[in-house]
């Protein structure tokens, strides 16, 4: 399946795709297949997708997938992909406005 959008750039939604906040929806209000997510067209359509989005943080999260990726590419140095997720993740928790008891239950529910 491919992603097509004018509404979002793919960039953008790639960090938000890839997110724990998303990957938690995913698992308590998507479809699971055993333990898989299961990520076809119907359950993808129903994430909820913010568009009123800052711009600060839009560019903060395609830098951070540009890093990743490029830390992917090149030196596949995993604490510094950790901590670039990390970071992306902390930015769609802000984008969201999910509170630090939120973000507690999120990551020790994956």
């Amino acid at each position: 399946m491919v992603i097509n959008s004018e509404r979002f750039n793919l960039k953008f939604l790639t960090g938000l795709l890839n997110s724990k906040l998303v990957q938690f929806w995913l698992k308590y209000k998507g479809k699971m297949q055993g333990n898989n997510y299961q990520l076809d067209k119907e359950p993808l359509q129903k994430i909820p997708i913010i568009t009123d989005i800052d711009d600060n943080i839009e560019q903060n999260v395609i830098m951070l997938v540009d890093n990743i990726l490029q830390e992917y590419e090149s030196n596949f140095e995993f604490p510094k992909i950790e901590s670039l997720e990390n970071e992306l993740n902390n930015l769609i928790y802000e984008l969201y406005e999910i509170t630090e008891d939120e973000i507690k239950l999120i990551e020790e529910s994956l």
